[in-house]
């Protein structure tokens, strides 16, 4: 299948970010606010030791389906600390 890699930096400054692909790669760091991230790996999703998947008061979702296989050893963090 397809493989997508997530490298670098990626402020989304509020902007959503959807990946679908048999195999997803996060090596980086993915950030925005009240948005949606999303991942669907058909196959495998890693979230690597090094990743960071940062969405204040949004939602992140990794969706390896029902016969993947979903890795996370980083940060995915959609906390919120504004009061409300």
């Amino acid at each position: 299948g397809d493989a997508v890699a997530l490298n670098g930096q990626w402020n989304l400054q509020g902007g959503d970010l959807t990946v679908s692909a048999g195999t997803i790669d996060v090596n980086g760091q993915v950030g925005t606010q009240g948005a949606s991230i999303r991942l669907d790996g058909s196959q495998t999703i890693t979230v690597n030791s090094v990743a960071v998947l940062q969405n204040a008061g949004g939602e992140i979702v990794l969706d390896a389906g029902a016969a993947g296989t979903l890795w996370v050893a980083g940060v995915v963090d959609a906390s919120n600390t504004a009061p409300g």
